[in-house]
């Protein structure tokens, strides 16, 4: 009688590996396809922000050209807020007129903030900032330090 055991055991276990390697598969794909399904989301809002951070950046440098009420730090509020700029604020300075105002990304825990200065000899707006900031709960920093000895600790 022939003996079958010890290829009829690799077969098995070649099987095994096999599946196991197709399950790790499957699973680090999912993985990949989740984590590239929520970086198209941020990176679609951010753009859907962006865009209303520039409709806004039209609506002030047109108001800049063509206001006569372009010294009036009230004014520059109202056409930034008309335009859809969350909580903005103008200072008149020496250099121009300094406007603030943020637009919340869809969806996110995150602002795009952006700061203009508009000056009298310049057409275009100086960007001062534009740049996204967390708040809500995504600003709240994780304690994921690990300890590091100083040296005051006898180990």
């Amino acid at each position: 009688m022939p003996f079958f055991g010890g290829s009829l055991l690799m077969t098995v276990l070649l099987i095994v590996c096999l599946a196991t390697f197709a399950a790790l598969s499957l699973q680090a794909a999912g993985a990949d396809y989740r984590l590239s399904r929520r970086y198209a989301d941020y990176t679609r809002a951010y753009y859907e922000a962006d865009g209303s951070a520039c409709l806004v950046e039209a609506a002030l440098s047109d108001f800049a050209a063509n206001s006569l009420e372009a010294d009036d730090a009230a004014a520059w509020t109202a056409v930034a807020a008309e335009a859809g700029g969350e909580d903005p604020s103008a200072i008149q300075g020496a250099a121009g007129t300094e406007v603030s105002f943020f637009v919340t990304l869809p969806g996110e825990e995150i602002r795009l903030i952006v700061r203009l200065r508009y000056g009298a000899e310049a057409d275009d707006p100086v960007r001062l900032a534009w740049k996204t900031e967390a708040f809500g709960e995504a600003a709240e920093p994780e304690d994921t330090h690990l300890p590091v000895w100083t040296g005051e600790e006898t180990p």
